[in-house]
């Protein structure tokens, strides 16, 4: 009998499982990159500004994904 879906995951599994490939992508390509000058805070100014926007773009369509995983109880 299988019981993987009846196994919970972790959340922070589900939240990965719910996004789909493009937005993976992205998070790895831009939003990774863009994260990591922030934390460094070696860069200062426009760098910044351009880092914190490229975030917020990765980070907004994760959101919509995860909202829309509630929404149909999937996670």
């Amino acid at each position: 009998m299988d019981r993987s879906d009846n196994e919970l995951s972790s959340l922070t599994d589900g939240y990965w499982k719910v996004q789909p490939g493009w937005v993976k992508a992205l998070t790895i390509i831009i939003g990774l990159p863009a994260f990591i000058v922030l934390v460094s805070g070696a860069a200062s100014g426009t760098p910044e500004n351009i880092a914190m926007g490229a975030f917020i773009a990765v980070a907004l369509p994760q959101l919509i994904f995860v909202l829309r995983a509630y929404w149909r109880m999937d996670l």
